[in-house]
């Protein structure tokens, strides 16, 4: 049932699919734009998403055509469905990509002047996504290549895998945050830098205990 083209339910799915690709997909371009500051630097990963949606809108239409259970593997819809997976995966790498890349090099230039822990944290958490969000694509593609039915399984697993990549950056971010304040606090509190090396400030019980001391040797003077 789920792999039946022909039913009313199946186009309304891919639809949702291809919206909801677009939408990550222009998430991640759109935060390699803001890192770069660039236009010329998003010009590709743009003509490909383009063509994710010339491919995406496509395929649907076919899919709201197909009255016969002509196999997918063999129509012309199927050309449609390989554009999409394509371009698709090529659109997230891409922009990933530079995203991360951008990220690393002001990470590299900023640590010959800082000693603290950058921003490096942020670079594996879109790698991350990333890779969670270019498996199922390639897994597709593959399915697509060898005819193999799993790519029926492929096509439902692509939804949930692209809220969880899309969330995901910003609830592991949020929680990297939350703990690199916990343990500034705890140096601080503890009197630590973050290379270990103590604090060293005149403190009260310093002069307290020097005070002592004076007025210990005047009671043996008396």
């Amino acid at each position: 049932f789920f792999a039946d083209d022909t039913q009313e339910t199946y186009a309304i799915k891919s639809a949702v699919v291809v919206m909801q690709t677009l939408l990550g997909d222009g998430v991640v371009i759109y935060r390699c734009y803001v890192v770069w500051k660039s236009v010329r630097v998003i010009i590709l990963p743009c003509m490909m998403w383009c063509a994710v949606a010339v491919c995406g809108t496509h395929m649907v239409y076919d899919f709201s055509l197909t009255s016969d259970a002509e196999s997918l593997f063999t129509n012309e819809t199927g050309h449609w469905v390989a554009g999409f997976l394509i371009f698709t995966f090529l659109t997230n790498l891409s922009s990933s990509g530079l995203l991360a890349y951008r990220i690393w090099t002001i990470e590299r230039e900023a640590s010959t002047i800082r000693t603290r822990k950058g921003i490096m944290p942020i670079v594996h958490i879109l790698v991350d996504a990333a890779v969670l969000y270019s498996v199922p694509n390639c897994a597709g593609i593959i399915c697509l290549a060898l005819s193999n039915n799993g790519l029926a399984v492929i096509g439902d697993l692509i939804n949930p895998v692209i809220s969880i990549a899309f969330y995901m950056v910003f609830i592991r971010i949020a929680i990297n945050k939350d703990i690199q304040e916990f343990l500034s606090t705890v140096c601080i509190g503890t009197g630590e830098t973050d290379q270990g090396i103590p604090l060293h400030y005149p403190t009260q019980p310093l002069q307290a205990s020097t005070t002592y001391k004076q007025n210990d040797t005047s009671f043996w003077l008396k």
